[in-house]
C-alpha cells in the first residue's frame, strides 16, 4: 500500500483539479468520471512504461475515455510532466486482437501455478509475444504474470516512447482545471 500512496496521492489531486468524480469501488475498471465520460489515472516514473492494469479489460473496452498521466523525477511528489489524453474506444480496439486474447485466455485457464508448468507457461508467453507482434500494432503490450503460489493474470503496458511518438501526438487535449 506505501509503494502506491504517492499515485493515490496524484489521482486525488487530478480529481480535485479536474473536477472528476471518483469511483468508491477500489478495484473499479475506472479512477473516475468527468461529463459522464470514464476517466483512468496513472503515475509512472519519468520515461517508465504505463502500466493500464488487466488485459481482457483493457482488450473488452468499448467505453472513450479519458488517460492522465503523470510523471515523476528523482522523488514520486515530484510530478515533471502530466498528459491528458482523450481515447476513442473504437480506436483503442485496433490495438488489440481478439485471435491473441483467445489464445491469452486459453493460456491462463490451461495453466497451474506448480513448477511443473514453468516450460509451458514459457513456451507459451514466447509463442504470445510473436503472434501479439505480428498481429498487431504492438503499442499496447500484453505482461504475462504468474508464480508458484495463486498469480496467473495477464495484464499490459504503453511504452513510454510509444506513449509520447503515437498516443500523446494523436489524442493529447487540454482540460480547463481549478488550479
Amino acid at each position: 500500500m506505501e509503494r502506491q500512496k504517492h499515485g493515490f496521492s496524484f489521482e486525488d489531486r487530478i480529481r480535485y483539479k479536474y473536477n472528476i468524480i471518483p469511483n468508491t469501488d477500489y478495484t473499479g475498471k475506472w479512477d473516475g468520471w468527468l461529463n459522464n465520460i470514464p476517466v483512468s489515472i496513472k503515475t509512472e516514473q519519468l520515461g517508465s512504461d504505463i502500466e493500464m492494469a488487466d488485459f481482457f479489460r483493457n482488450m473488452n473496452n468499448e467505453e472513450d475515455f479519458y488517460l492522465i498521466v503523470g510523471f515523476w523525477d528523482n522523488d514520486k511528489t515530484n510530478i515533471v510532466a502530466e498528459y491528458i489524453l482523450y481515447v476513442p474506444a473504437n480506436e483503442w480496439a485496433l490495438l488489440f486482437n481478439k485471435e491473441c486474447g483467445e489464445f491469452f485466455r486459453f493460456m491462463i485457464n490451461n495453466i497451474t501455478n506448480s513448477h511443473e508448468d514453468d516450460n509451458k507457461w514459457r513456451e507459451w508467453m514466447k509463442q504470445g509475444k510473436e503472434q501479439w507482434k505480428l498481429k498487431t500494432p504492438n503499442l499496447i503490450r500484453p505482461r504475462f504474470k504468474r508464480d508458484h503460489k495463486a498469480q496467473k493474470r495477464i495484464q499490459c503496458a504503453i511504452n513510454y516512447n510509444d506513449f509520447i511518438n503515437y498516443f500523446v501526438r494523436l489524442y493529447k487535449v487540454v482540460l480547463n482545471g481549478n488550479d
